[in-house]
């Protein structure tokens, strides 16, 4: 038998979650026993996850070491289960310390480990971090969601040979069905209705509403209707937009929540999609004009499948630094049926179809070193490993609680 295990998202909704629901249905048709684990917990709405939903460690959502080795070995152990029954063996992270976790266990049960960084936003890491991406970059088994992926990922760390940026479509692609929903079927008509579809703890989430905002002001004879899919833990995010929003009488927002699978009736209603990655696949496949904007600063990219083959990173190419200024040439200056003419439903970005599209994701791995080898961990500098001994021993709750206090010292 073939095992594949995913220390991945589930819980919540956004795009990591519905790549791995997507996965693991194309997994099980495949021939797979797979196994599902997490260190991210939420509510879960996916009802195809709901056989994974007692496969949460906490903490995996924080590198191993600040987990005792006994701990450590005991979470390992039961990941792992028996070994003996299986003749191949692949473990796929999307984290980072999900990808520390996953290097440790397939150690362990000798097993192929792949990490598949499904991050848009990649932060400095420590130096040992880089040699242990780095090892697995020569080994390919490190691939990014974009062409992009990999100069972001090691920044002036390492340059990326031509040919060798190694990605995978991210192929997160939600559903669409003819379902009711009140809050669309009863919204009022307006005169441009944009639509959004993404988590809203998002680090463009707040730049896009303000640009969003300006464009409002700047048409205050057109009345404007915004369709957000999306929702996150932090509530305070939602009452921040409306924030924004409350002195535009033009504009009119409505708060969808996580839909899954997504209304026909909103595709439909929206004549202009904002988005990112899989959710701008999504309803430009469905031949509607869907602006990509990075992930980052909400920084125009283009019109997917006209002018944009590129869903996550601004590469100035649009013309236009601001969302604001974009709108206004899509929205006011351009035509909505030019525009959705011009959507190329042959580019392999706007095709849906992760059947087809995990058999690549599959080859991948096959090309990868075949020699079994995982980094020695052991190499991390003794400064760092004395750190990771000391978190360990108090605990990691009782050390964030020690930042934070400290943090808000010195703000005061």
């Amino acid at each position: 038998m073939k095992r594949y295990i995913i220390i991945g998202t589930f819980f919540d909704m956004g795009g990591g979650q519905l790549y791995t629901r997507n996965k693991t249905d194309f997994l099980k048709k495949n021939g797979w026993v797979v196994d599902v684990y997490t260190g991210r917990s939420g509510k879960l709405y996916l009802d195809d996850m709901k056989m994974y939903e007692d496969n949460y460690y906490r903490e995996l959502n924080h590198i191993p070491f600040y987990t005792s080795v006994k701990r450590q070995k005991q979470i390992i152990r039961e990941i792992a289960g028996d070994i003996s029954q299986y003749n191949e063996i692949v473990i796929e992270s999307h984290k980072q310390p999900f990808a520390l976790w996953g290097e440790m266990l397939a150690q362990y049960m000798q097993a192929k480990h792949v990490f598949f960084d499904l991050d848009e936003d990649f932060v400095e890491f420590e130096e040992w971090y880089y040699d242990f991406l780095d090892f697995k970059y020569e080994r390919r088994e490190l691939a990014g969601i974009n062409n992009m992926s990999m100069q972001k990922i090691f920044k002036s760390h390492r340059e990326i040979a031509e040919g060798k940026n190694y990605y995978l479509k991210f192929s997160c692609g939600n559903s669409i069905c003819d379902i009711n929903n009140d809050i669309i079927e009863s919204a009022e008509e307006a005169d441009i209705n944009l639509g959004s579809i993404s988590r809203l703890n998002k680090d463009y989430i707040m730049p896009m509403m303000k640009e969003i905002a300006l464009f409002a002001q700047n048409n205050l004879q057109k009345n404007i209707a915004l369709f957000i899919v999306g929702d996150c833990d932090d509530k305070t995010i939602e009452l921040k937009i409306k924030e924004i929003f409350s002195e535009i009488k033009n504009l009119k927002v409505y708060f969808l929540g996580y839909l899954s699978p997504i209304p026909q009736v909103l595709i439909d209603k929206v004549d202009y999609f904002i988005g990112t990655s899989g959710s701008a696949c999504l309803t430009a496949a469905q031949k509607k004009v869907t602006i990509t904007i990075d992930t980052m600063n909400a920084a125009p990219i283009g019109i997917m499948g006209v002018d944009a083959a590129n869903a996550v990173f601004a590469d100035g190419k649009c013309g236009y630094e601001r969302l604001s200024d974009y709108l206004q040439h899509i929205c006011i200056e351009e035509s909505k049926e030019e525009i959705r003419d011009k959507i190329c439903l042959q580019d392999e970005l706007l095709q849906n179809d992760y059947m087809k599209e995990f058999k690549n994701h599959m080859k991948f791995i096959e090309e990868s070193e075949n020699k079994k080898n995982y980094y020695n961990f052991q190499q991390r500098p003794l400064k760092h490993r004395a750190f990771c001994k000391i978190v360990s021993i108090l605990g990691i709750d009782k050390c964030i609680n020690i930042r934070n206090f400290l943090t808000m010292k010195l703000k005061k």
